[in-house]
């Protein structure tokens, strides 16, 4: 691991540069003086590129037989032209025009070489080099095992004039160690630099040999990593003349070369191997004048070699002697490389990984089994650290593959599960294994918690809320139990009796997922931390088998008045043993699972987990969602050492921080090998959900035992909304239409369409009211849409084509249907359709009541055939089988469109005396629509139906409907039904009631005043004044303008909140009671107590500990602020005690700011108001007095301790600094708020034509 901060997760072993010398400094540009030997340089290594032709000098090769000096000519493909294009001449050889330089260094120069003061070593020196090229690693489990050293001496290395070295890269005979087999790769004239390019290139199997090989000598020596090697006999140690019989020198290198006539090699295609590498370039007759440059890499297949772009330059300069070498560094064209190879056995398999262009990233999946996970925008995110954690305990991961995501679509008692549906769908990719270099992203879940307004960006908050998200969706299940066996402590009843009966049985506190927090300046080890907690209370304890142990880092430096975070270090345990504390027969001994680490300073909002997901004994992980999101394996040092904290020998350094543990899991022994089984596959799910994973569209549903293609139909009403309790979303609607027995129930084929529906709904109506209600004054809307990494909302998808069928992709349709009264009707009903073709119901098709109903008892009995009130209970007789499908109809909706009112169309579809003309017509569409039923995909969703988000634009377009297109006689309507109109509901906010009452639902024209049309619904006097707000996804609250109408935002099912305008002194004493004087709070209020917000519901007295981000604050609460007495400490170290209303200082308190100044007095609504005292830390200068909004103001006495500093105040208010210059006298004596209230200069009384705001450094 990279231990510092703000950098990516990484292995690689840093080892300090060495810097040699071998010539005296040169002031000339060309000349090199010094060189650096780095163990893990990136920046002196680079992958080659072979191929001459690319421009990037950094690429790896990760091919043999790219580079050959001559490259064939293209074969003519037309058989006309016999004739050859001709060769292109080849480039002159000016690098072997050369002249030998044979100057040596005179004797002021040769002092200078000897008197050097980082030494005048020869490249014989082979026991100073290895010691330099191979430093120790500082870390047991990465063991060297061999070493070699391959010399190679070429001759022609530029050639001569009549014969030229034309070669693009010359490569050494290969050497075999470890395994593999290894050769010098030298470019003379460098890889598209102007640098000579010295590479070591490793391979499984024996290389092909080139072409065109060079005269040459070649020994090499190797052995184990912890002996000398001069002490062996070397492998081969031989010369090779020059030729281009490939043959010939492969026969005669085998015949020198034990290895290479075996034919030794591995045949894994998923080798890896890392070497210390280090290479020497000199002149063999001058062995004192050479380069030499070292580096660390993990070689592999995709990384086949590694090493110098640059090596040493510039190439065409090398015969020449550079001042401070005691000869040319080629001489004789002849040059020498000493090749230094230690292999490490690595058993993490990221020991010096580089990238490259097929392994852009370390391949978790294949190394490791595990898939990274990070977030697509942020680097170390909380969320991504917390979930790492969770998603890799199976018991965690079972209870999310068992919930039931789809079954809302069929049960309209149980909401959508946003967040179970997102982890789901998360760890179907996570544990897929394809795509081995990918990392699955966690925005879905990310996004569903802050879309319900759960985000937090400390680790162990968001425990807390996505465990708290999970069993509000999972309410009713196993789930919950589930959840509490795994991290709370078991309940009491839960014990045995013989244990029941001990004195005192303590229990962890379930608030934040049952963390035990511990401060970090308490305890050096997690056994010490566990000591001191656990006895701090007298008694027993039981445990639960998951422990999270949260280490308290946050510290208010009093001095520097300024949090800080406790960078000391606190050992982690691999094992615990706490059967002391425990109750008798609970098992007490823990291992330790994994910890999350936080990076850098305070602020930075940076966190990753380090985790041992196999259990004991496997390899530790690193969860590293950094620059490039991986899982990366560590040893134990690394794991358990430079992420824990800061020794006491080391210095803090506040301004970038250091990796720091601020929580850790222990799991106990006796189920450890069950909730940590190591890396896991998909598990088994149907078919269609396994697509639903991938694609996100549901299945379609289908009944096995229906012999006939049918639809359940559900359609709630509310006749009145006094009982409605809250209005977040269309569940609420269902679940009190339900209670009011105000649901129809019925089962339809899919061909009906929704002129046939209304006509049941209108008798069913009928029959329920008593009153009669005509089918063209049912508006219906489908209802129970979700929104993506949302959950329910309040969306209504307008039904407008009533010629479209009911073949919805669900077993379920949900409607929610309104009658408009007849004074409305002309404006917004929907007429049938002026030719509907009679679809024929079946004589069995019926409301069916569902069993179990609350009203069975009193069902109308209507003929058979017709619709019957039902009450709410469930379907009778029907199965409830699963999903299969392929369209997401939850996010559908229809845009209103404009018909033709049935009574302007002159027909009526009743009338007797119209029949044959019905006839005629209908047989006429029906052949249109059979003609287009048969371009009409079976599944195609109706185009009645669009995405609900369509609607929520003032530009959606109606769609048009087939029937629209059929011939039907000419009619002149006077008023085109429906106008272009929303529905909404209406809500009143009682402020002394303290409650949201739902009025009503309306209609009401586009073009109206929003205001307007609310005065006029709720028959309010034309002088009263009120306020309009906007419910935005049921849980937002916007003010609405007085001039605003409703072609602003405003989507069917909007709910708008009326409530009075009040005073400020009215606003204010109802907070000082406790009391909310706008919506806005309540409704926030009123999501949080639903979701069980352990502070934003909370009334009462409660210590909240600073976080990385929660302020401290310990005192009282009301409704989730803080409301009473109390003492926070903001996040700037500001701190107040004193009074509070609803969140805001108020009333009597102190405050001592983060500068030391201090005031003590009147408070409101978060500002100094009143009366008060404030004291200068600084100067001790004091005022006691009245303030207002802030301001001194009114009476009140300074008192200077520094007379001096008076001096900087405004002559005027004596509050404020001088920070005005009147213009254009040029005086300074006043602030800028004074300034600007007077016309005369008080200093020279002249006219102030402009006041100049200053700012003084």
């Amino acid at each position: 691991m990279d231990p510092t901060p703000d950098a990516g997760v990484n292995v690689e072993e840093h080892l300090p540069p060495i810097i040699l010398s071998t010539q005296v400094s040169s002031t000339e540009p060309v000349r090199e003086t010094t060189v650096t030997i780095d163990a893990a340089s990136e920046d002196l290594s680079d992958p080659p590129t072979d191929t001459i032709l690319s421009s990037a000098p950094s690429q790896p090769d990760s091919r043999e037989d790219v580079h050959r000096e001559e490259v064939q000519a293209p074969v003519q493909a037309d058989p006309i032209s016999a004739v050859r294009p001709p060769q292109p001449e080849l480039e002159h050889a000016y690098w072997a025009d050369i002249e030998e330089d044979l100057s040596v260094p005179d004797d002021a120069e040769m002092k200078e070489i000897e008197s050097a003061a980082d030494g005048d070593y020869s490249a014989y020196e082979y026991d100073y080099w290895e010691k330099n090229f191979h430093p120790d690693l500082d870390d047991p489990e990465y063991r060297p095992v061999e070493k070699a050293r391959m010399t190679w001496k070429i001759k022609g290395v530029r050639g001569t004039p009549d014969s030229p070295n034309r070669t693009k890269i010359m490569r050494s005979p290969p050497a075999y160690m470890g395994g593999y087999w290894w050769t010098i790769k030298f470019f003379p004239r460098g890889n598209n630099v102007g640098s000579l390019s010295i590479y070591i290139e490793c391979s499984p199997t024996m290389p092909t040999p080139d072409k065109n090989l060079a005269e040459c000598d070649f020994k090499v020596l190797h052995g184990p990593a912890d002996a000398p090697l001069d002490a062996n006999t070397p492998d081969v140690d031989t010369t090779f003349a020059q030729t281009d019989d490939t043959a010939a020198w492969l026969d005669n290198f085998k015949a020198h070369y034990r290895p290479a006539a075996d034919q030794a090699g591995s045949s894994s295609k998923s080798w890896r191997v890392s070497a210390q590498i280090g290479v020497i370039l000199y002149n063999p007759d001058e062995p004192r004048t050479g380069w030499m440059q070292s580096s660390c890499h993990q070689f592999n297949p995709h990384n086949l070699d590694w090493g110098w772009t640059n090596f040493h330059g510039p190439w065409d300069q090398i015969h020449r002697r550079q001042r401070g070498q005691r000869q040319a560094l080629l001489r004789n064209d002849t040059l020498a490389f000493d090749a230094y190879i230690r292999i490490v056995d690595d058993p993490t398999r990221s020991l010096w990984w580089h990238a490259s262009d097929t392994e852009p990233t370390w391949d978790s999946l294949s190394l490791t089994g595990y898939r990274p996970l990070g977030d697509s925008v942020i680097n170390h995110s909380a969320e991504v650290a917390g979930l790492a954690t969770w998603v890799h305990l199976a018991p965690f991961c079972k209870i999310i593959q068992n919930a039931n995501v789809l079954e809302h679509l069929n049960n309209c008692d149980v909401k959508p599960k946003p967040l179970c549906d997102a982890l789901q769908k998360f760890l179907w990719q996570l544990r897929s294994r394809g795509q081995s270099l990918q990392y699955v992203d966690t925005d879905m879940i990310t996004s569903t918690l802050r879309n319900l307004h759960e985000y937090s960006g400390d680790v162990c908050e968001f425990w807390e809320r996505l465990r708290r998200t999970l069993e509000i969706e999972l309410a009713g299940t196993d789930a919950v139990q589930e959840l509490a066996k795994l991290f709370d402590s078991p309940s009491l009843d839960s014990l045995p009796v013989e244990a029941q009966g001990h004195d005192v049985i303590n229990t962890v506190p379930e608030d934040y997922n049952s963390r035990i927090c511990v401060p970090a300046d308490q305890a050096k080890t997690t056994s010490e931390a566990f000591s001191w907690y656990l006895s701090a209370k007298p008694g027993r304890w039981v445990l639960p088998p998951v422990l999270h142990l949260e280490l308290g880092r946050q510290k208010l430096d009093k001095a520097a008045r300024q949090w800080r975070l406790l960078y000391n270090r606190v050992e982690l345990d691999e094992e615990l043993d706490l059967a002391p504390w425990l109750l008798d027969g609970q098992c007490g001994k823990y291992v330790l699972y994994g910890y999350i680490v936080h990076r850098g300073r305070r602020t930075s909002g940076k966190f990753f987990s380090i985790l041992r997901p196999g259990g004991p004994g496997t390899r530790w992980l690193a969860f590293d969602d950094g620059s490039d999101n991986r899982v990366e394996c560590l040893t134990r040092k690394t794991a358990l050492g430079p992420h824990l904290g800061l020794d006491a020998s080391q210095k803090v350094d506040h301004k970038t921080g250091h990796d720091v543990a601020i929580a850790a899991m222990y799991i106990r022994t006796d189920v450890v090998q069950e909730f940590l089984p190591g890396p896991q596959g998909p598990w088994d799910a149907p078919e269609s959900l396994k697509e639903y994973y991938e694609t996100g569209i549901y299945p379609v549903q289908s009944d096995p035992k229906s012999e006939k293609d049918e639809i359940q139909v559900e359609v709630y009403s509310l006749p009145k909304y006094d009982q409605l309790g809250s209005l977040f979303d269309t569940y609420d609607l269902m679940s009190q239409s339900k209670s009011e027995n105000s649901v129809m129930y019925l089962t339809v084929s899919r061909s009906s369409n929704y002129v046939d529906l209304r006509k049941k709904i209108a008798m069913w109506a009928s029959a329920k009211t008593g009153e009669s209600a005509c089918a063209e004054h049912v508006r219906l809307w489908q209802i129970g849409h979700t929104r993506d990494q949302f959950g329910p909302t309040l969306a209504f998808a307008r039904i407008s084509d009533l010629t479209s069928t009911l073949n919805f992709p669900l077993k379920t349709a949900r409607f929610w249907m309104q009658v408009v009264s007849d004074e409305n009707a002309k404006f917004f009903a929907i007429a049938d359709p002026p030719q509907v073709i009679e679809i024929q119901s079946k004589p069995e098709e019926a409301v069916v009541e569902r069993a179990g109903s609350e009203s069975s008892e009193d069902r109308l009995s209507l003929p058979e055939g017709e619709a019957r009130a039902s009450s709410s209970g469930t379907l009778g007789g029907i199965e409830q089988p699963a999903f299969s499908n392929a369209v997401n109809v939850t996010h559908i909706e229809v845009v209103s469109q404009d018909t033709v009112p049935a009574e302007l169309s002159g027909t009526d579809e009743h009338a007797p005396g119209n029949s044959e003309n019905d006839a005629v017509i209908a047989a006429i569409i029906a052949e249109d629509i059979q003609q287009l039923d048969t371009d009409r995909t079976p599944d195609a969703v109706s185009p009645a139906i669009e995405d609900p988000s369509e609607a929520l634009s003032p530009q959606a377009e109606p769609e048009s409907s087939p029937i629209a297109d059929a011939p039907a006689p000419s009619v002149e309507s006077e008023i085109t039904q429906p106008v272009d109109h929303v529905y909404y509901f209406i809500q009143k906010f009682d402020v002394d009631a303290q409650a949201l009452r739902t009025v009503g639902s309306f209609f009401s024209k586009k073009e109206e005043n929003i205001k307007t049309a609310v005065r006029r619904h709720l028959k309010l006097p034309p002088m009263k004044d009120f306020q309009i707000w906007q419910r935005v996804d049921g849980t937002t609250v916007t003010t609405m303008s007085s001039g605003e109408t409703f072609e602003v935002y405003v989507p069917d099912g909007t709910c708008f909140i009326v409530g009075d305008k009040l005073i400020k002194d009215r606003r204010s004493q109802l907070n000082v009671a406790g009391l909310f004087g706008n919506p806005d709070q309540m409704v926030r209020y009123l999501w949080a107590e639903s979701r069980n917000h352990p502070t934003r519901a909370f009334t009462g007295f409660k210590t909240i500990d600073a976080t990385f981000t929660n302020d401290y604050y310990s005192g009282e609460f009301k409704k989730g602020y803080f409301h009473g007495k109390g003492k926070h400490i903001s996040d700037l170290a500001a701190t107040y005690v004193g009074d509070f209303v609803l969140g805001k200082r108020h009333g009597n308190g102190f405050m001592e700011y983060p500068t030391g100044d201090t005031y003590d007095g009147d408070w409101f609504e978060g500002i100094c108001h009143g009366q008060g005292t404030y004291v200068e830390r600084k100067t001790g200068n004091k005022y006691v007095g009245g303030y207002k909004d802030g301001k001194r103001h009114g009476k009140g006495i300074s008192y200077w301790e520094v007379a001096d500093e008076e001096m900087d105040l405004c002559q005027i208010c004596y509050g404020e600094e001088q920070d005005a210059l009147f213009y254009d006298c040029g005086h300074v004596c006043a602030c800028v708020t004074c300034a600007r209230q007077v016309d005369l200069c008080p200093i020279c009384r002249k006219s102030i034509v402009s006041v100049v705001k200053i700012y003084r450094t």
